[in-house]
């Protein structure tokens, strides 16, 4: 079903295709521990039965209908502490992918790493990624690297979630979302490589949702209003509340989907 054909130096050079897997992260994780694969192997299916997204978050994709990978980097030149900066690379890989299919600056990401787009007026998740490294010392061993792109799926569990296809009105060849992905992964991740962490970062804060705006979000159960002015080096979110600036790790301050934006 899936078929990789753009010429990249590492990203797709083993593709590895299951009829149906509970999770690619978990099922690629195991297979690295049994085999020596080569950094870049892609493990897809077009049907996840279990998928995970960040913090235990289920990743809903109905079978033969969406992009669900995982992918397997060595990034060994990146230390512990640099962990997040491959989560930038790999975002707007995924946010130029999105971009290239989706109305012409609709598409945001969402610290850390989901993509929205701004949709009849709401903003709806289209994917999500997660990361999941294992570390030798101080550097990176191996980044199981879980992507999941909704692409021509229209009914869905979660109320803010959409896809390509409901987007532009029209499905695509799976393929083609898939070939598009390799290449922006490749192209970030050589990026990355080549240490031009600093232009990719400036990238990511020019596209995350709520850089330099104010947006409502949810805190402790409750609606506050902020603003993001940064991303630490280690990933925490730095905002400012009424001249106040705080930082957060994951799950700690979340989007307010439905209040006025």
């Amino acid at each position: 079903m899936f078929n990789i054909t753009v010429n990249t130096l590492i990203t797709g050079c083993q593709l590895i295709e299951l009829t149906e897997c509970h999770s690619t992260n978990a099922f690629l994780m195991a297979l690295c521990k049994e085999k020596n694969l080569h950094e870049g192997t892609i493990l897809i299916t077009p049907n996840q039965t279990d998928g995970k997204g960040q913090r235990g978050n289920i990743w809903d994709a109905q079978e033969n209908k969406n992009l669900t990978l995982s992918l397997l980097y060595k990034p060994k030149f990146l230390q512990a502490t640099a962990q997040f900066d491959l989560n930038i690379a790999i975002s707007l890989a995924v946010f130029d992918t999105l971009q290239s299919f989706l109305p012409a600056k609709s598409v945001k990401i969402k610290w850390p790493n989901d993509m929205l787009v701004n949709f009849s007026g709401s903003i709806k998740k289209v994917s999500g990624i997660l990361i999941e490294n294992t570390l030798k010392g101080n550097f990176i061993e191996n980044s199981i690297v879980g992507i999941g792109i909704n692409v021509n799926q229209l009914d869905f569990q979660f109320p803010h979630a959409s896809s390509i296809a409901e987007v532009i009105q029209k499905t695509i060849d799976l393929n083609i979302v898939l070939n598009t992905l390799c290449e922006n992964l490749e192209k970030r991740y050589l990026a990355l490589m080549n240490n031009h962490i600093a232009k990719l970062k400036i990238e990511y804060l020019n596209n995350l949702l709520g850089f330099n705006q104010e947006l409502n979000y949810i805190k402790n159960g409750e609606s506050t209003k902020g603003v993001i002015v940064d991303i630490s080096s280690n990933g925490q979110l730095i905002m400012e509340h009424d001249d106040e600036v705080v930082f957060y790790n994951f799950k700690e301050i979340s989007l307010d989907y439905d209040g006025p934006q």
